[in-house]
């Protein structure tokens, strides 16, 4: 009883001190009811259940390590023993203890973290010991004499219903290094031969046990003057404990707001650190880089409608085709902050494309301008969009991209007065050069 006390206690103080090192972490204690399984001289029991139930109980605790590994002890203590025939057999007691490691699958890189079903591998190291029951009587009697080093190799299931709650499920196959705890008697007794089974002893148990969880954080105390203040654990360090944190895997370094999350200063739905276009104006639709969808679609014609003029600036284009671009393209406007095309602008173009697919040398430069509201930087990105749209619908009807460039001028060109609606309409355009 002795050994087996000392026994325990040093695997015990061992664990202790692991936890010692990661005290911010979760304990868990299990009871366990267990079945032993015999492998040895007299034959093999591993899951073979004709063999009588050979019961005992047992305790585990562990500690959390990572969202990988737990680590701790378990230890059982029951009846141990097999039958071969009704007068070779033997049974016995055995106590055994290990320090032991968890492979967890719901790590977040095979299972979701949160996931209730945890399936887990277990690997360890630690010693047993035999004892007679004193209501058998062996022939000759076991030999208790000594410790066995064994390996537990292992894998279980367990179900966590609530963070301090768990059923769980083991097996383990104990590997030993003697071959000396099973009475010993060797091949051959009374004529009856044994099955022989080569190599060390082993014993398997099936663990059957529910789990309790305690939660011990480390709070960490900082002294500032002669104030002390108390945070609590902030996982993705951006500065909100997690308690509060609706966002709990921020990446490092991103800017967040009280809640944990990621800032969106310009409200598009694509936080800060992602967006490419950070000043899109409210309600714009935009894509995942944060910047607005170019697509052509109806919208809303003014009563002010800005011409689209083309430039005709090399002798090379023919007079009748020139006097055909040349020609105000009517209908065609933008409203404040768009670049949609106008429906009634398709003719327009549709008379470009004709153009163009007759004339294979010719190219457009396309350039887009816009009135004086808004700030630069966004005027110099929306002349652009309109420019872009206008080239997309020219590459969606045939006309390849590599003849059509585009140019944003922002509200550096206008072509009106931009102190009135009627001014800025005007300059609300695109025009079209043709080379």
């Amino acid at each position: 009883m002795k050994k087996k006390t000392l026994l325990f206690a040093c695997l015990l103080s061992t664990t202790l001190f692991v936890k010692a090192q990661t005290a911010d972490k979760t304990i868990a204690v299990g009871l366990n009811i267990l079945k032993n399984e015999y492998k040895g001289d007299y034959g093999n029991g591993i899951f073979d259940f004709n063999q009588p139930t050979y019961a005992g109980g047992g305790i585990s605790l562990s500690t959390y390590i990572s969202h990988s590994f737990d680590l701790g002890i378990q230890a059982s203590m029951g009846s141990y023993g097999y039958v071969e025939t009704t007068v070779n057999e033997f049974s016995g007691s055995k106590f055994d203890a290990s320090l032991f490691t968890h492979y967890k699958l719901n790590n977040g890189y095979i299972l979701k973290k949160d996931a209730k079903l945890s399936p887990f591998i277990s690997l360890g190291i630690g010693m047993a010991t035999y004892g007679t029951i004193n209501s058998a009587t062996p022939y000759p009697t076991i030999i208790t004499k000594g410790i066995d080093l064994i390996i537990p190799l292992g894998a279980g299931l367990k179900y966590q219903f609530t963070n301090k709650f768990a059923i769980q499920y083991q097996y383990l196959y104990n590997i030993t290094n003697a071959d000396n705890h099973d009475e010993n008697r060797g091949p051959n007794f009374f004529g009856t031969k044994h099955s022989s089974v080569s190599g060390n002893d082993a014993f398997g148990e099936h663990l059957f046990g529910v789990v309790f969880s305690f939660y011990t954080p480390k709070e960490k105390v900082k002294k500032q003057k002669l104030n002390t203040r108390v945070s609590e654990i902030d996982t993705d360090g951006d500065g909100v404990a997690d308690s509060m944190d609706k966002c709990p895997d921020t990446p490092k370094g991103v800017k967040v707001d009280a809640n944990g999350c990621p800032l969106d200063s310009d409200g598009d739905g694509v936080a800060d650190y992602l967006d490419k276009c950070p000043d899109t104006p409210a309600g714009t639709k935009v894509d995942a880089n944060g910047c607005p969808e170019v697509k052509a679609e109806v919208v809303k014609v003014e009563a002010v409608k800005p011409e689209v003029k083309v430039e005709v600036v090399k002798p090379e284009v023919r007079t009748e085709v020139a006097t055909a671009l040349v020609l105000p393209i009517k209908n065609a406007q933008f409203e404040t902050g768009k670049y949609n095309i106008n429906k009634s602008y398709y003719v327009i173009l549709d008379r470009v494309i004709k153009i163009m697919n007759e004339n294979p040398g010719y190219t457009l430069e396309i350039k887009g301008h816009t009135d004086s509201k808004g700030s630069d930087s966004w005027n110099q990105k929306l002349s652009l969009y309109r420019a872009n749209a206008i080239k997309q619908y020219l590459e969606n009807n045939g006309i390849s991209k590599e003849r059509l460039t585009t140019k944003g001028f922002g509200k550096t060109m206008p072509v009106a007065d931009n102190e009135t609606a009627v001014g800025r309409a005007k300059n609300r355009r695109v025009e079209i050069k043709v080379n």
